[in-house]
């Protein structure tokens, strides 16, 4: 807009006063105060005497008006701030409020808050920027120090800092411990440390400072300190039993490595407690001849302190490596312990006679390439797997998984067969509607097949009893006998019956 710029009126203008009137007074520092006075006197008579009655009125209106609006526009002390800011305080004096700090007026702090007379702006943002201050932290930490010392003791005080740090490290100890027992990658435990953390589990660090235990090396330290008090608890333990016994067997790796793994059974309590066995400790070796396994547990046991006059049975597989009559692992034993027991395992006689039978029976052998098949058919296609549930339903039988015969697991072999019996009606319907199996239907419905899977299943099933009678944690020595006259007594009337 070109238009003129309007001239804005001042208080000056308003009330008459010229410019430069009062800039003599002012200025004027040899002027005293009663000449000032008298003379700014002067002129309010003559600006106000010039005006009528009605115009005094109205200005003296204006000047209540504005002294109202300053009393409606004062800030007041809200008491909700009290329950916000616990340290604070409020003094009333000469009809005024004034915010004062309890911990800065503890200490003496310098300034409004501690020392000075308090603060004069009630605003909440004053609040705000006191507490973010330097000067109330420091007075904040003297204040909570100071209550701590004074509910207990300084050497208590200390020793309960102690105390939960000490928490602390036996809680990463015990994650440590959980790792290594579930057999998981030591890459879990700083994970699993991060996820205690965060859900708050007590006695856990605060973060995952390198301090605080929770990194991979700390937690490979940890295994390392607890796997040394294991061994140390367990030589004592194999020290103060009277007698012991090992359990020694040697395999391979997916990186051809060969190992021995070696287990020990003592009697706990000084020998008047039950039998423990427990691992004891796995070792390298360059091979597995008889020779080296006995030097690598002759080692171990020198080791350990132990002594072979308190060594009374050794058990062993059937590996010609372990009893051979002149190499073998336990004819170089005997030379230091003559009366030495020696046990070949019970699990291992069971498959090595299972494979002297096949020699035998060669309808064995394809009981085992049948029972794989099922395994394979079974579990590659969800179709068919759906279609045997629904069949087993419809026949009356247990919905039962199909089990696969395990290298490894020798007791896994008449696990699968008694499976496999049950299932075999189930299995022979699908076959013969299935024209891709059709020829496995024909074998396996062969009258020699299945007498040989029932007469595993029978056979196997009762050597599985025994097995495990043997595997017991506790096994009671005077009931071995009665089992094994059991188990043959049940095969013999077998035999004789068929």
């Amino acid at each position: 807009m070109s238009g003129k710029r309007k001239i804005q009126l001042t208080i000056g203008d308003m009330y008459g006063w010229k410019k430069g009137q009062t800039s003599n007074i002012e200025n004027d520092s040899n002027t005293s105060e009663e000449v000032y006075n008298t003379q700014l006197q002067q002129q309010f008579d003559e600006i106000f005497g010039s005006l009528s009655d009605e115009e005094t009125n109205e200005v003296e209106e204006e000047v209540d008006n504005h002294k109202k609006m300053k009393v409606q526009t004062k800030r007041k002390f809200r008491m909700e701030w009290l329950d916000k800011f616990d340290w604070l305080n409020y003094v009333r004096r000469d009809d005024e409020i004034y915010m004062k700090c309890s911990y800065c007026e503890k200490y003496r702090m310098s300034g409004p808050w501690g020392l000075g007379n308090g603060c004069t702006t009630l605003q909440h943002d004053a609040l705000v920027t006191h507490e973010k201050s330097l000067i109330h932290k420091d007075a904040k930490a003297r204040w909570i120090s100071a209550l701590e010392r004074n509910m207990k003791p300084i050497p208590e005080h200390v020793r309960q800092v102690e105390n939960a740090n000490k928490e602390r490290v036996i809680s990463t100890m015990k994650v440590s411990y959980f790792v290594c027992q579930e057999d998981l990658s030591l890459s879990k435990y700083e994970k699993l440390c991060k996820f205690l953390i965060d859900a708050k589990t007590p006695d856990m660090p605060k973060s995952q400072e390198y301090s605080s235990y929770t990194n991979r090396k700390s937690a490979n330290d940890f295994i390392y300190c607890i796997s040394k008090h294991l061994e140390q608890v367990q030589i004592k333990n194999m020290m103060d039993s009277p007698f012991f016994s090992l359990m020694v067997d040697e395999s391979t790796d997916r990186s051809l490595e060969q190992h021995l793994v070696v287990y020990a059974t003592y009697l706990d309590s000084k020998g008047l407690g039950p039998p423990i066995s427990q691992f004891m400790k796995l070792k390298n070796v360059m091979d597995g001849k008889g020779k080296t396994i006995y030097d690598s547990v002759n080692q171990l046991i020198n080791d350990r302190g132990l002594h072979y006059k308190d060594l009374i049975a050794v058990s062993t597989d059937g590996a010609s490596a372990m009893i051979g009559h002149e190499n073998g692992f336990v004819s170089h034993l005997k030379k230091d312990t003559p009366n030495l027991i020696t046990v070949h395992c019970v699990a291992h006689r069971e498959s090595l006679a299972a494979a002297d039978a096949s020699k035998k029976i060669p309808e064995l052998l394809y009981v085992e390439k049948i029972a794989n098949k099922v395994y394979s058919w079974i579990q590659n296609s969800p179709k068919r797997s759906n279609e045997l549930n629904d069949l087993l339903n419809v026949m009356q039988i247990d919905v039962l998984d199909v089990l696969q015969i395990h290298t490894m697991r020798w007791l896994s072999r008449g696990e699968v067969i008694i499976r496999l019996v049950k299932l075999m009606p189930a299995i022979l319907t699908l076959w013969k509607n299935e024209r891709k199996t059709s020829s496995w239907y024909d074998k396996t419905r062969i009258y020699s097949i299945q007498f040989c899977l029932h007469m595993l299943a029978d056979v196997l099933g009762e050597l599985n009893k025994l097995n495990k009678t043997f595997q017991a944690e506790n096994v009671d020595i005077t009931t071995i006998g009665l089992a094994l006259e059991v188990t043959i007594s049940t095969l013999s009337r077998w035999f004789l019956r068929k």
